[in-house]
């Protein structure tokens, strides 16, 4: 769901909005994080089976998968960024 600040972002474009996604991204980072403590904490086989089907995909595309990563995105947005204000 967009709010009105995400909307603006969109509107005005460049460094903005990567900035926003890497701050999307370390909210996500974070949340995964005390998602993942709280199964660990609860149930050890619960926590493995996360760390495997969900924990695992969720870090990668955040932060290492081969394929594509959020950060990756956020590169691409930059350098796009970066060759339309070297253009104008």
């Amino acid at each position: 769901m967009f709010t009105c600040a995400s909307i603006t972002l969109l509107n005005n474009g460049g460094k903005a909005v990567t900035a926003r996604l890497k701050e999307i991204k370390n909210e996500i980072a974070a949340l995964l994080y005390e998602a993942k403590e709280i199964v660990r904490r609860s149930n050890k086989y619960e926590y493995e089976k996360a760390k495997a089907y969900w924990v695992g995909p969720i870090n990668a595309a955040l932060n290492g998968n081969p394929m594509w990563t959020m950060e990756m995105t956020i590169q691409k947005l930059d350098d796009k960024n970066d060759m339309a204000q070297n253009n104008s």
